[in-house]
């Protein structure tokens, strides 16, 4: 893992994931609204959810965000969304860029092919964003409204409210595999792991994932002072290390499942695999 420089590819998709947070919450607004015309109550929901796990100076960035985006009319955020996709997936392109080192596999497909792998990528985590979001909004009254209308008891309340979160969780899994299956450059007869998409390494990288973001919360709000250290500035510093943890999951979870791929019989150790260039 060390060969392939994690620490030093995590910083260069922490970049371009902080070059595309305006537009993917753009896009997550303008989808969100789709399914339900109030943009307040959808900033309200996107915050309440990032406040449990993020630090407050962080959040404090996102609600000017997301404030300045409820904000807007309904014209530039549909005329605006192509531009604002396309701006977004440059962080699913740094990426593809890293995985193809994780899976020692070389790029070889066209600057446009990889663009649009990585815009229907950015569109994928996207709805499945927005859906997990609606659910942990709305998936409780939903529930209680059923349960009123249907004459249900406690026990059915009690199994939507407990029940929400593995199928959060299964959505939030779905998002990695997708991730792992149709980023990198790899061939049609590469060995798979057994068991088809859910794979080890991303149970590990979501593991690795919310322990970051809730270990970084907790530092930031017991011993880093950045916003006296940099004032404005440390809200940006704070997402920045995120990103950067999150690119640290993101690539030791395909790591590991590159390493049990290439330990399984029936590999050709004959054939080295081909090295993708870094960045």
């Amino acid at each position: 893992m060390a060969d392939d420089g994690i620490t030093g590819r995590a910083a260069q998709m922490s970049f371009y994931f902080f070059l595309s947070v305006f537009p993917m919450l753009l896009i997550l607004m303008a989808i969100l609204g789709l399914f339900l015309d109030a943009r307040w109550l959808i900033r309200d929901a996107i915050l309440d959810r990032l406040s449990s796990v993020a630090p407050d100076s962080m959040v404090r960035l996102f609600v000017q965000l997301l404030d300045h985006l409820a904000a807007q009319p309904g014209g530039p955020l549909t005329w605006g969304i192509f531009v604002a996709l396309w701006a977004a997936s440059s962080g699913m392109v740094a990426t593809i860029r890293g995985l193809n080192l994780a899976y020692d596999v070389k790029e070889e497909r066209p600057w446009w092919r990889r663009r649009l792998v990585g815009i229907a990528l950015t569109l994928g985590f996207m709805l499945l964003l927005a859906v997990a979001m609606l659910l942990l909004a709305y998936g409780v009254p939903i529930a209680e409204a059923i349960a009123y209308r249907m004459g249900l008891g406690e026990v059915f309340l009690l199994a939507s409210r407990v029940g929400q979160w593995p199928v959060i969780f299964g959505f939030v899994m779905l998002a990695f595999e997708l991730l792992y299956h149709y980023a990198p450059n790899r061939p049609p007869d590469r060995p798979h792991l057994p068991g088809g998409w859910f794979k080890p390494g991303t149970l590990i990288a979501i593991a690795l994932w919310i322990a970051a973001s809730v270990g970084l919360k907790f530092f930031v709000a017991n011993f880093a002072q950045y916003n006296v250290a940099y004032g404005s500035l440390g809200a940006v510093i704070v997402l920045l290390l995120w990103f950067y943890l999150t690119g640290i999951a993101i690539l030791a979870g395909a790591e590991i499942n590159a390493h049990l791929e290439r330990a399984r019989p029936g590999r050709d150790a004959g054939q080295p695999a081909h090295r993708a260039t870094a960045f």
